[in-house]
């Protein structure tokens, strides 16, 4: 009977390691530039929505973070603010450990001003696609946005950390 125990054991420390470090490499895929589709755009009446999340962030998902939309010409959202991104472990397609399933997280925008959070709230879900690079924020029934990884903006911005230009 002990034996058993020690299996059980063993095969939960091992499931709890893989969860921890399949939301280290989910975290990562996370980071980057991220634009909103043309038909997202002509839904909400936006020109253009984008999100920037930086790659380094803490051991409790804390990263910079910025956001920008603009309507009509004018920038509605320019908001420099820190993003904490928490991997929720009880989704059931995250307890899945293949990334073709949605991964869910909740995000809370720090110091985000009163009047952007009129516009885009404070506390959101993320529905991440890691297979098509695809990330929906949401509140509620609420979708804020449907966002798309610009891998060519990334990587510049990788370049020019390294100095490459």
């Amino acid at each position: 009977m002990n034996g058993y125990y020690g299996i059980l054991t063993f095969l939960i420390i091992s499931w709890l390691l893989h969860m921890h470090y399949q939301s280290h490499i989910l975290h990562n895929l996370l980071s980057g530039f991220w634009e909103a589709s043309t038909s997202f755009c002509e839904e909400s009446g936006l020109d253009m929505f984008c999100l920037y999340l930086d790659g380094d962030y803490d051991m409790f998902g804390s990263r910079a973070c910025y956001i920008l939309a603009s309507q009509d010409g004018a920038i509605v959202l320019n908001e420099p603010t820190v993003a904490d991104i928490s991997f929720q472990w009880i989704a059931p397609s995250n307890v899945y450990l293949g990334i073709d399933a949605p991964k869910y997280f909740t995000i809370s925008f720090k110091n985000i001003s009163s009047d952007a959070v009129d516009i885009f709230p404070r506390y959101q879900q993320i529905r991440f696609y890691p297979v098509c690079n695809k990330l929906v924020l949401y509140y509620d029934d609420t979708i804020t946005a449907v966002l798309y990884k610009n891998p060519i903006n990334t990587e510049l911005k990788s370049i020019m950390e390294e100095g490459g230009f």
